[in-house]
């Protein structure tokens, strides 16, 4: 089941993005995917949409929506079997234009070298790895909301005004369940949080992965936050898999309401050696 969280922001004009795609793809939502108010919430933030989310106008969609909602996991690699996951999530792109076009980001003619020798895939996701699906209410936004030409990455001109929007839709999810968690996919979700909602600054990737398990209060309510890596750098660097299963496995965690305490030291008053 997916809903609407926020009507889709088609009048934004926040900063030059919103010239460059159709009117039905300026300010695309957040979706929920399995609402139930009763749940804690899960919201993963990507970057923002791509070509084919920009297409289809929601997110997690294309590649990074196949490892996010439901597709392979790195552990044998189907191009084909990736491109029909990605179509089932928006049927009006075909997996034959996906294929002529590669918009999944898979090397076609590099596919046998660089996958399958070096890792297998199997069928997972960030979400059904740990079956987040059936114990939380989970949520799919992005930082910035709208594509940005040749994928590139977005500045911070895009990140500021697309920020009111992700605060508002955070403050509609705290306030409708008992608990929420942010996992942060990738460093631009890490910036749009820690610096333009929690004002927080000079939060780099690998220092936001040691502050996982954080409890912000933030001007929507308070968040406990993790970060991972983006399921688009997971597809070029499948070593990472275990990293973000790590991430991962301390969402399942404070699910289960199970936290890590600091541990308080022994200390041992060292013994002065004796003359005799």
């Amino acid at each position: 089941m997916k809903l609407s969280l926020l009507p889709q922001q088609t009048n934004c004009a926040g900063c030059e993005l919103h010239e460059h795609v159709a009117p039905t793809s300026v300010g695309i939502g957040t979706i929920s995917l399995t609402p139930d108010p009763s749940l804690p919430a899960l919201v993963f933030i990507g970057q923002n949409p791509g070509w084919y989310e920009s297409q289809c106008a929601q997110p997690f969609v294309s590649k990074s929506g196949v490892m996010v909602r439901g597709g392979w996991w790195p552990t044998r690699a189907k191009e084909q079997s990736l491109m029909l996951a990605a179509s089932t999530f928006a049927p009006n792109v075909s997996p034959e234009y996906l294929h002529r076009n590669n918009l999944l980001g898979l090397p076609r003619d590099a596919l046998p070298s660089r996958f399958s020798s070096e890792v297998e895939w199997q069928e997972g996701s960030y979400i059904d790895e740990l079956s987040f699906r059936t114990r939380s209410s989970i949520f799919l936004t992005n930082a910035i909301r709208c594509w940005t030409l040749d994928n590139s990455t977005p500045l911070t001109r895009h990140i500021r005004p697309c920020s009111s929007y992700l605060l508002t839709d955070l403050t509609s999810i705290i306030a409708s369940h008992p608990r929420t968690a942010l996992i942060l996919l990738g460093y631009t979700a890490v910036r749009a949080i820690y610096d333009y909602i929690a004002h927080i600054k000079g939060i780099r990737q690998l220092t936001a992965f040691s502050r996982n398990g954080e409890t912000l209060h933030l001007p929507c309510g308070p968040c406990t936050i993790f970060s991972t890596y983006h399921p688009a750098y997971l597809l070029r660097n499948p070593n990472v898999a275990a990293s973000v299963q790590d991430h991962l496995q301390l969402v399942s965690d404070w699910l289960d309401n199970i936290t890590v305490t600091e541990s308080t030291p022994t200390l041992i008053t060292p013994r002065v050696p004796s003359d005799k």
